[in-house]
């Protein structure tokens, strides 16, 4: 049998050596003609990547070259040739601060990298996505995608792309408290860069170190580490780190309350980042500084600092960033008396929630970290299977030499040998069987337990969407009753001889008047209340069509379980006045004196 496999292998490699030759006669045939010319588009697509992975100041015509050698690698089938120049063109992209052009072209090198298995393009395409949405501050899907990305950088074993994984994976960690591993996570990607020589993704691990030993209450060693970096790197002329650690020495003052220290160091990144065109830095930068000015009780200053980081944010499609400028832009025009503006604002604001809201619903940075470890236990599963398997054959092909070995000795010794080794084989195999099925429980556990979390967090949420409308709701009602309340005392001293005249008291009459009919969905408090409880204006009517709108609208307090002061407060009366209106509603419903009011309504 042994003999037979040799002369089928021999046959079929023997085949296999003509069929190569006669193809690679016919291809040397019909290429003989073109020979020089795929030499040349060779030496200019090698010459063209190495370009663009040395270069740190895109160009335009650098550009064009790599969209010419994504077409020169597809006409020569080189698919992987490919990939990487469409994955360099989004990185020079990247570096030009088009963040939406750069995630196309990452997507379509990711796709073709897909479709031919290229697992390394794979995840260095996740990877650069992951950075793209990081730096737009989409993080639940930011660091979604560098779990994806480490886990194809483990299968394919590419030290860098973890390193760069766990370097952001770290921050994860350090601001969900768990600052032993972003510690553990940091070390561990300092470590593979410095095998490599890779001074320039350690300087940013370092940083990123300096910034956990800040969070976790070591003050001193983060103020060590940044500043050691600024030496190296203004030394370096590093224009792309260094305005990242000033800014985390502007962080590390801000904790102090050093203001002036602070103004200092977010000056000297803003500087650099504006001469290197760095939008999505300075978007950030902006913000602070708006931030600090506001502190400084400087509002003219904080308003056009605030106002470049919201106009910089929309840019680059920065919801998070923005929005918080917005949010310190509403206090500014709330504290200054510009009330129309900070009602702008705070409608934009609403919008840009909805918009965080779908995101973290789509993306959720827990649920990625949990099918990234699911994905480990796979492997784990299918590395036992494998054993399994392997430790069958190996059985089998021990009894096979056993069988062969043992012919010569009687039938007794042979069938004794035989069932005590089958019955040790059994035993390890039954135990090892008994271990994959512990693991496939497991996986079905930790499934279970994921989609629980899903159902919670959905729950949770929607919960809170409902809560914040309400008060959303609520919120409107007493801006009207407050701007009734200034119209009706505007109105009365315009009767008097104040120092106004009556056309300019008249105006503001006029203007506040316009604010009142302006105000959106007057009756949003009594649709968000019939969305929680369903029907309830309906049942009401039904039962008590007696009811005049004013007592309907007290029944819709009472019914979100506003006390009596809260009600007296939203209508602007007394509480005499609040207990007349119950008692009319009490009589209407022909409720016992030892019935309860708000009970019955609650019941509804």
């Amino acid at each position: 049998m042994k003999r037979a496999s040799l002369l089928f292998i021999s046959l079929f490699i023997t085949t296999l050596f003509i069929v190569i030759s006669c193809n690679d006669s016919a291809v040397n045939k019909h290429k003989s003609d073109t020979r020089e010319q795929m030499q040349e588009d060779t030496a200019r697509i090698s010459r063209v990547i190495n370009a663009a992975v040395n270069t740190t100041a895109p160009s335009d015509s650098l550009l064009a070259e790599l969209d010419t050698v994504a077409g020169l690698c597809r006409e020569y089938g080189m698919d992987s040739c490919q990939a990487e120049a469409i994955f360099m063109k989004g990185n020079q992209l990247y570096m030009k601060n088009m963040f939406s052009e750069a995630l196309a072209e990452y997507d379509k090198a990711y796709k073709l990298a897909e479709e031919k298995h290229f697992i390394t393009i794979k995840a260095h395409c996740l990877e650069r996505m992951a950075s793209v949405h990081l730096g737009t501050d989409n993080r639940p899907l930011a660091i979604s995608l560098y779990y994806k990305s480490l886990e194809l950088s483990e299968q394919a074993g590419d030290s860098s792309g973890i390193a760069r994984a766990y370097n952001i994976l770290a921050i994860y960690k350090a601001d969900d408290g768990a600052f032993d591993t972003a510690i553990s996570y940091l070390n561990k990607a300092l470590g593979i860069n410095n095998r490599h020589n890779d001074r320039r993704n350690a300087i940013e691990n370092e940083g990123n170190l300096g910034y956990v030993y800040e969070c976790s209450g070591k003050p001193e060693k983060a103020y060590e580490i940044y500043h050691s970096l600024v030496k190296e790197l203004s030394s370096l002329h590093d224009v792309l780190s260094l305005p990242v650690i000033y800014y985390n020495l502007a962080s590390f003052h801000q904790r102090q309350n050093d203001n002036d220290s602070t103004l200092y160091y977010l000056r000297k990144a803003t500087g650099i980042s504006a001469a290197n065109g760095d939008t999505s830095m300075l978007t950030v930068l902006f913000g602070n500084t708006g931030e600090i000015f506001m502190n400084m009780n400087r509002p003219d200053s904080a308003r056009f600092y605030l106002k470049q980081s919201v106009l910089f944010s929309k840019a680059i499609d920065d919801v998070e960033t923005e929005l918080q400028a917005m949010n310190f832009l509403v206090t500014l025009d709330t504290l200054s008396g510009k009330f129309r503006s900070a009602i702008q604002w705070n409608q934009r604001i609403q919008v840009l929630k909805d918009s965080v809201y779908q995101r973290q619903l789509r993306n959720n940075s827990k649920e990625a970290e949990l099918r990234y470890e699911n994905e480990k236990k796979k492997s784990l599963i299918a590395a036992q299977t494998l054993s399994i398997k392997s430790a069958d054959r190996e059985k089998n092909l021990y009894l096979l030499i056993l069988i062969l070995s043992l012919v010569a000795f009687t039938l007794l010794v042979i069938v004794l040998f035989d069932q005590k080794k089958n019955h040790r084989k059994n035993r390890q195999l039954m135990e090892e069987q008994l271990m994959v099925h512990n693991l496939q429980i497991e996986k079905l556990r930790q499934d279970e337990e994921l989609k629980q979390f899903r159902l919670e967090k959905v729950e949770s949420e929607l919960r809170f969407k409902h809560s914040e409308q309400m008060s959303t709701a609520l919120a409107l009602e007493q801006k009207k009753e407050l701007l009734n309340q200034i119209f009706d005392k505007v109105k009365s001293a315009s009767s008097g001889s104040g120092a106004l005249s009556v056309a300019d008291i008249n105006s503001i009459l006029t203007s506040i008047k316009l604010q009142l009919n302006e105000s959106p969905d007057s009756d949003l408090f009594n649709r968000l209340l019939n969305e929680v409880h369903e029907d309830f204006f309906v049942r009401l009517k039904e039962r008590h069509p007696e009811l005049t709108p004013s007592e309907v609208k007290f029944c819709a307090y009472l019914k979100a379980r506003l006390s009596n002061n809260q009600v007296a407060s939203i209508l602007n009366v007394t509480q005499h006045a609040v207990k007349k209106t119950r008692y009319r509603i009490r009589k209407k419903m022909k409720l016992e004196s030892d019935d309860s009011l708000e009970d019955y309504i609650l019941g509804l």
